[in-house]
């Protein structure tokens, strides 16, 4: 498979899942194990995408370009992160657990 075909199934994968996501968190599609499990991976094929689009204009993009792409691959691998850990980590948690690792590092108390 080239690299164009790679990217446009994974920028079409990833259009279609983040459609599944945001019609999920509006309500239209019922909150399900399947749609909890898919959700992390709308950020992953996303980054598969832009990462084929990179790889594609390389050369004309130049140094501004791969400042582009890292600082887009940063942000799709942090929104992968954060997705993977509200919806395969957080729910095997308790209440109290959760409470405390949202308040942040210093547990929410004012030094």
């Amino acid at each position: 498979m080239s690299v164009q075909r790679v990217a446009a199934v994974a920028g079409f994968a990833c259009a279609g899942l983040l459609v599944v996501n945001a019609a999920r968190r509006g309500g239209l599609l019922p909150e399900t194990a399947f749609t909890h499990a898919i959700a992390p991976f709308a950020a992953l094929t996303g980054l598969l995408a832009i990462t084929g689009i990179y790889l594609l204009i390389r050369v004309r993009a130049g140094a501004l370009g791969l400042v582009g792409y890292v600082l887009n691959s940063a942000g799709l691998a942090g929104a992968f992160a954060v997705e993977y850990t509200l919806h395969f980590v957080f729910p095997y948690l308790g209440g109290g657990t959760v409470s405390e690792l949202l308040a942040g590092g210093r547990g929410g108390r004012s030094w």
